[in-house]
């Protein structure tokens, strides 16, 4: 509870300069952002707690001096401390591009939910399976959301377990919704018809061509298109060979003709961003994705747009047919592939995970006769689009 009362002095000047917080913590301004170090709790009860966050000022002043993480005693962990740590890992992520801005910031929002359900000061090993149970009131959303969100918060506690040794107990009642619950929430996306295809093509300008064909051939989306690099189509053999940017896997596409002869037509604008295959007249990527924190560096937002999905809504409402969004032409080329009998070539062309070294194995021996098979689905698809021609 804010006051905003009697507070206490910090009795270490010769360490510094703490300040007694409205909200009972003893802070100092460090970076551009307001640092915590623990409780003062009251006025009167002496110099206990100020003792303790001394210790933990002059951990952090010798881990920052070191450019390395705090070390915290697993039995003095708190919450704050340990998502801290966390996003601060995940930040690295970011900047090394291994991590999208909008994933970060559901990190960060599943991290806020917990210090606010629980407090800064809770001590991660002493949560216990009804902070849990009350946890997953608070959670709001369908099956899926609220699955993604305790996954989430899941892997904060995986990781805080694995590098300071201090893991609470879920009990049974923090488990993700089951299959049965998450069958009956799915709604089906709806698929692409070839009339359909056939009337966007014809009136669509070449760099959205490119991206129809590249979804309907290859079972791309968005950020597939968006973040596709030069180096990784080779037009001369009619193959893509990258990974895929949401999971990293490692996908082979083979190329129709059709979508070679669109690819090869597509006149790129100058650009500051030479990877790229493709980029806005304004030489800009065609989905932007950017983090925006507040002033105290707590908190992000992420823009997210999308000028693939706009440019092709567009497109649908000229040609007049229902719009079902970019992501169905995935949709689509997963569930018409699905023909080709051969799951294994799909998923190496959807860039689909595998169990075990399957997938590993797959990219490791791309033999003929294994390329020949991913020419077989991609085939199966366009005979489909096309007929027999």
């Amino acid at each position: 509870m804010r006051t905003y009362g009697k507070r206490p002095s910090w009795p270490f000047p010769q360490h510094g300069k703490l300040t007694a917080h409205p909200e009972h913590q003893w802070c100092k301004w460090i970076d551009g952002a307001t640092r915590y170090f623990g409780p003062w709790r009251h006025p009167d009860a002496g110099d206990e707690f100020a003792k303790a966050a001394l210790k933990r000022y002059l951990a952090y002043l010798q881990a920052r001096a070191d450019d390395r993480p705090v070390q915290v005693d697993p039995s003095e962990l708190t919450l704050h401390v340990a998502v801290n740590h966390y996003l601060t890992a995940r930040n690295r992520d970011l900047t090394k591009g291994n991590l999208s801005a909008g994933q970060f910031v559901k990190y960060r929002t599943v991290a806020q939910l917990l210090v606010n359900t629980f407090g800064r000061d809770k001590l991660v090993k002493d949560m216990a399976p009804a902070d849990f149970e009350f946890l997953r009131s608070k959670l709001v959303g369908g099956p899926v959301t609220v699955g993604n969100q305790i996954q989430w918060i899941r892997s904060i506690f995986k990781w805080v377990g694995e590098y300071y040794g201090a893991t609470p107990r879920y009990g049974g009642q923090f488990n993700k919704p089951g299959r049965r619950e998450m069958r009956r929430s799915r709604k089906l996306r709806p698929l692409f018809e070839p009339a359909e295809i056939h009337k966007l093509l014809k009136k669509a300008p070449p760099v959205l061509r490119c991206f129809i064909l590249l979804g309907i051939n290859c079972g791309f989306g968005q950020m597939d298109c968006a973040k596709l690099t030069v180096a990784a189509a080779d037009l001369k053999k009619g193959i893509i060979s990258f990974e895929r940017p949401k999971t990293g896997v490692k996908r082979v596409c083979p190329l129709w003709p059709e979508t070679v002869k669109a690819l090869k037509q597509y006149r790129r604008p100058t650009t500051k961003l030479p990877e790229l295959f493709f980029v806005t007249k304004y030489g800009k990527p065609w989905v932007k994705e950017t983090l925006q924190l507040d002033e105290a560096d707590n908190l992000g937002t992420a823009t997210y747009k999308d000028s693939i999905g706009q440019a092709l809504n567009r497109a649908c409402k000229e040609v007049g047919i229902p719009i079902h969004g970019f992501y169905s032409l995935r949709h689509t080329f997963n569930t018409i592939a699905e023909g080709a009998a051969d799951p294994n070539a799909r998923k190496v062309i959807m860039g689909h995970t595998f169990d075990g070294m399957d997938e590993f194995y797959l990219h490791l021996h791309q033999r003929p006769e294994f390329m020949a098979r991913l020419f077989a689905v991609t085939k199966h698809v366009r005979e489909w689009l096309l007929g027999s021609k």
